[in-house]
């Protein structure tokens, strides 16, 4: 139905897909995650939310991310099988991009980051400020 919204409140998610259309999670509309442990090893789109994606906690496995500072590209990285949340640093305040496509650059860290590099697609993801009583960086998202 297209009013409904998708949800991820909790919990553990393996999936693994393969074919021309293999997806792995799919909203018709709206999908918002709020927590879990999500690994997704995909053909096609990881993620895929018709009209808006939110991410607002939980972990995101085996993802390629776009880490924006002051509108100019810093990183795009990958994030690894096993996590439990991003933690993100810049003098400006960032802006994230995930499921990404990324072509070209120089990879660091056995391919899991990539600098220098050109992306393309993916979606927005709302980065809420945090104390430094959380831990991370000075000015972290």
């Amino acid at each position: 139905h297209k009013h409904r919204r998708y949800e991820i409140t909790g919990g553990t998610f393996n999936i693994s897909t393969s074919g021309n259309n293999g997806e792995g999670i799919e909203s018709k509309n709206i999908m918002t995650i709020t927590d879990g442990n999500i690994t997704l090893n995909t053909h096609d789109d990881a993620l895929n939310a018709s009209s808006h994606l939110y991410v607002k906690g939980g972990y995101i496995a085996n993802t390629w991310y776009a880490l924006y500072s002051g509108g100019t590209l810093a990183l795009a990285f990958k994030t690894p099988s096993t996590g439990s949340n991003i933690i993100v640093s810049t003098a400006s305040t960032p802006t994230m991009t995930s499921e990404v496509t990324v072509s070209g650059g120089t990879e660091y860290f056995n391919g899991m980051a990539n600098f220098g590099c050109t992306v393309s697609g993916g979606s927005s993801v709302t980065l809420n400020a945090y104390s430094s009583s959380q831990g991370g960086g000075p000015g972290g998202r």
